[in-house]
């Protein structure tokens, strides 16, 4: 079992398991709540290139639901051909606040500098995206 630092009298402490909010090979929605806007700013009609990517557009009402990571890439980039917007994931994320990271994003609202916010966000970004690698 891995190790980390040792506790208060000395002796090692064991690792805690990783726990995630997220299963391994899905994404929460929250991200990506502003597509159906943007494609519809962008004139298209997101329902039928929701459809083509086995997606509906009642999915975009909870934050909360969880889609295969394989299927939003794949309405990613339908975005971006369909717009002709190569930054489409951009303005997504302008559109996002801290608050599409759950908990995640609470936590590091709630940090007293930028540089514990950044570390939260290395630390827990698992518990909000599997998926994801995260550095600095």
């Amino acid at each position: 079992m891995p190790e980390r630092a040792a506790g208060l009298r000395g002796d090692k402490v064991p690792e805690a398991p990783v726990r995630t909010i997220v299963a391994k090979g899905m994404v929460r929605m929250a991200p990506t709540m502003a597509v159906p806007s943007l494609l519809r700013e962008y004139g298209v009609d997101p329902a039928p290139l929701l459809v083509e990517c086995g997606l509906t557009l009642a999915q975009f009402d909870d934050p909360e639901l969880t889609i295969p990571y394989e299927r939003r890439s794949r309405m990613l980039l339908r975005c971006v051909e369909a717009t002709g917007c190569q930054y489409f994931g951009l303005l997504i994320g302008q559109r996002a606040g801290l608050s599409v990271f759950g908990p995640v994003g609470f936590l590091m609202q709630s940090a007293p500098t930028l540089r514990a916010a950044l570390d939260v966000i290395v630390q827990s970004f698992r518990l909000h995206n599997p998926n994801a690698a995260t550095e600095y």
